[in-house]
């Protein structure tokens, strides 16, 4: 007898064991299902803030028959398509995105990653714009709501826009990688900090005017100032009343290369009365005799004017001594490289 209640006990020992374990299991699973509840809910209010705030700037974005899922270490989001209706250059425009996947961590449900799926068309009713994108990859990262973002970064792999705009012409172009990173300045000044990073762009139209016989390779990088979104406006309606606050665009970096040809500037850009642009960029150029020529200056004239600056600035290196160093200005709309006001005049932007 005394042997069988001694397993007895040892049985029903094992039996409550199990039993607890079977609850804490349970309680556990039930606490993260309601975690990952409260998290899909929270990247679920992400995206609806987003796409109210771009509502309320005549920006309209839908994403019908939303799905949410992911269970049980992911947030999932997903649609068949995004649709798009706004005012793009001051006319109606629509467009659609074939598809659209986001996705977030439990831990992390205020930062979204999609990847959107090509191509993206859209055009104006009136046909002053029709185009379409296309991408083998193209993800795109947001941290934060509207109201507290950190961080929206973009990055893009062969990539090519095709199609037309009245006074432009056809638009074809292209590029191998394209990476952009936009934070908001924490100094709580309405401003941007951008970094852009471009490889292997084509721009045809764009190479026969300058001369280039290469892709260009791009890296820019500089702050926007008096950034204001808060009211809803075409693109020119925007950038005029950008102007009107005395809105900046400072060049921390530029860097262009196209096969030899390299420039290399920093500065800063306003626009002025007339909407063009203005201001000064400190400028280093190599490789750049036949873009100069089409651009109607002698480069003797330039290498002579940056052979005098650099002598009364007492430039020195090997480095320094094969760049032309000059500054080139933007003002009334004329291009000027030193001493030389070129003959190009750059139009009103709107």
């Amino acid at each position: 007898m005394p042997m069988k209640s001694a397993a007895l006990r040892r049985r029903r020992t094992s039996s409550i064991l199990a039993l607890i374990a079977l609850t804490i299991l349970g309680a556990a699973a039930a606490g993260w299902s309601l975690f990952w509840y409260a998290a899909a809910r929270q990247t679920d209010a992400v995206v609806t803030a987003w796409i109210a705030r771009e509502a309320t700037l005549g920006r309209v974005w839908s994403c019908p028959q939303r799905h949410i899922g992911g269970y049980p270490l992911d947030i999932e989001m997903s649609c068949a398509s995004l649709q798009f209706r706004g005012k793009i250059v001051g006319g109606d425009f629509t467009g659609s995105l074939h598809g659209f996947r986001a996705s977030s961590s439990v831990l992390r449900p205020e930062r979204l990653t999609a990847q959107l799926e090509s191509p993206f068309t859209g055009k104006t009713p009136d046909g002053k714009l029709d185009l379409a994108l296309q991408w083998a990859k193209l993800d795109l990262t947001i941290e934060g709501p509207p109201d507290a973002l950190t961080r929206f970064s973009l990055e893009g792999d062969q990539m090519l826009l095709k199609g037309s705009m009245i006074g432009v012409g056809a638009l074809n172009s292209g590029a191998k990688t394209v990476q952009v990173s936009i934070t908001p300045r924490p100094d709580g000044e309405a401003a941007l900090n951008f970094d852009i990073a471009m490889n292997g762009v084509a721009i045809p139209s764009m190479s026969d005017v300058l001369g280039l016989d290469a892709p260009l390779d791009a890296i820019l990088a500089g702050t926007v100032t008096k950034v204001d979104s808060s009211t809803a406006g075409t693109l020119f309606e925007d950038m005029e009343r950008w102007r009107e606050k005395g809105g900046r665009l400072d060049v921390r970096t530029a860097l262009l290369t196209s096969g030899s040809a390299k420039l290399d500037a920093r500065g800063s850009l306003d626009l002025d009365e007339a909407h063009r642009p203005r201001g000064k960029l400190d400028t280093a150029f190599e490789g750049l005799n036949p873009v100069l020529g089409r651009l109607g200056v002698d480069p003797r004239v330039l290498t002579a004017s940056s052979l005098l600056t650099n002598f009364l600035g007492h430039a020195q290196g090997k480095q320094q001594a094969e760049a032309a160093r000059l500054p080139l200005r933007i003002a009334d709309g004329w291009l000027l490289i030193g001493p030389i006001r070129t003959p190009v005049r750059l139009p009103s932007l709107y």
